[in-house]
């Protein structure tokens, strides 16, 4: 091979080289919004009297103890996400072992509370007051 065509070798292969580097590196980038997952925040019956602030989109995941709650939101910016899910555990019939766990989203922007209610503790056995109720605040902002 004569010099020329050496040096025209190596001045293509080197040209290739860094036409492949170029190509690579462009194709690594990320296209678009960069996803996040949404936040869930979970709460219990500790938090009952709280106020907690959320962001836009957030979801919120009640459990209480027993399986005789109903909970609800007070506004349309935080609405359920479908039926409550009941886990039943094993013990005695009408004592109301398990927990009730209900998902809300922060759809808007503004304040709501989240309410639990229950009238029976356990089998033939009324709630006292402090027993029957659940709230905490929310703040959503966007």
């Amino acid at each position: 091979m004569t010099r020329r065509a050496t040096r025209s070798a190596r001045a293509a292969a080197g040209s290739l080289v860094v036409v492949v580097a170029v190509v690579g590196v462009a194709g690594c980038g990320v296209s678009g919004p960069a996803r996040v997952a949404p936040k869930v925040v979970d709460l219990t019956a500790r938090d009952n009297g709280r106020t907690i602030g959320v962001a836009v989109g957030t979801s919120l995941r009640v459990t209480l103890p027993n399986t005789y709650w109903t909970i609800s939101s007070s506004s349309v910016a935080l609405p359920p996400l479908g039926d409550p899910l009941r886990v039943r555990a094993s013990c005695r019939t009408g004592a109301g072992c398990g927990t009730t766990r209900q998902l809300f989203t922060a759809w808007g922007v503004g304040t709501a509370a989240l309410v639990g209610a229950r009238t029976t503790c356990g089998e033939a056995l009324r709630c006292t007051d402090a027993a029957a109720g659940y709230k905490v605040h929310v703040i959503v902002r966007p």
